[in-house]
């Protein structure tokens, strides 16, 4: 269950890195395109934006016209967005069901939800028995400090292995 888990936290973490970089591209389409149209879409919310775009149309004839190519461009876009949300939601409601199985003492806890308990049952992964303490699962995270004094400075750093 834990390897299921991994992989639809993989899945999720690459659906919502590409549905980010979809609406940067969208939101940066929208400040470089010709006046009228920036003007029009400039105030809209950002799923206001992807609705309005999503229902515009562009002359095929006429792509050379930069408002025309904005708008294909921006009606290319806009879909994109909104089925990478659905996947993203799709991805989330497995999540939800496979992760309480999982750990459910764990989201028992206050404070932890689906995606906390997922990357710790990830991190820890099906052997839990080798974290036996706090400093365990700090080293295994990369988060357990290492003296790194000289002298009379007294310091630490993060475990860099």
């Amino acid at each position: 269950m834990v390897e299921s888990i991994r992989a639809l936290r993989v899945a999720r973490t690459g659906a919502v890195k590409a549905r980010t970089a979809a609406a940067s591209s969208l939101k940066a389409t929208v400040t470089t395109a010709p006046a009228p149209l920036r003007e029009r879409l400039e105030t809209l919310s950002s799923p206001q934006r992807i609705e309005v775009c999503a229902t515009m149309r562009a002359d095929p004839i006429r792509l050379d016209n930069p408002l025309q190519g904005t708008k294909a461009a921006l009606r290319s876009l806009s879909p994109r967005i909104a089925a990478l949300d659905a996947e993203v939601a799709e991805l989330d409601a497995a999540l939800s069901r496979l992760v309480p199985k999982a750990a459910p003492r764990t989201m028992a806890q206050c404070g932890i939800g689906v995606d906390h308990a997922g990357q710790l049952l990830v991190t820890a992964g099906q052997n839990i028995e080798r974290l036996h303490s706090e400093a365990a699962f700090a080293r295994l995270c990369g988060a357990a400090p290492v003296p790194a004094s000289s002298g009379r400075t007294d310091r630490h750093r993060l475990s860099r292995g």
